[in-house]
């Protein structure tokens, strides 16, 4: 007997499903049917949360929070690649920024008064991607059973 190997097809479906069940999440809490405000948006704290954004990677991180098998390791390797993304983005800001000096686009004043203003930028709260919101879903959700696994690990160590 062989198992039936997953083809794009039907992970793109399972992918767009996932996305569906976050989507009716929303729906809920922007309807305030829910106590909760991971993915409502709100002009007021930089959160325009968009489903369609969310990855393979989300999916899998979601099915082991819901059936609590995520890991603290798991989670932390989760937050590091969201937050090396948003990393990634202003990086290849500047390197966009030098390549145009180095063109000759722009004279060595405008490039420092740009550079300037990407610093400033980046003290500035910026709007959080789709993938860190659903992140500080994903930790809000995972901390209650991590925590209580932890402390069952440290029981029976004793």
């Amino acid at each position: 007997m062989s198992e039936a190997i997953p083809t794009q097809q039907n992970l793109e479906e399972k992918l767009q499903q996932f996305r569906a069940e976050i989507a009716v999440l929303q729906a809920k809490e922007e309807k305030k049917e829910l106590p909760t405000a991971h993915f409502r948006r709100d002009a007021d704290v930089n959160r325009d949360f968009n489903p369609t954004e969310l990855t393979e990677e989300d999916m899998q991180i979601y099915e082991k929070v819901r059936n609590r098998t995520l890991t603290f390791d798991e989670l932390a390797r989760y937050r590091e690649g969201i937050r090396s993304e948003a990393d990634r983005e202003d990086q290849a800001r500047r390197m966009a920024l030098w390549n145009r000096l180095l063109a000759k686009e722009i004279t060595t004043q405008q490039y420092n008064e740009q550079l300037t203003k990407l610093d400033a930028a980046a003290k500035v709260p910026r709007p959080k991607s789709s993938r860190a919101i659903f992140g500080e879903y994903v930790v809000n959700e995972a901390m209650g059973f991590l925590y209580g696994q932890d402390a069952k690990k440290k029981g029976n160590a004793n």
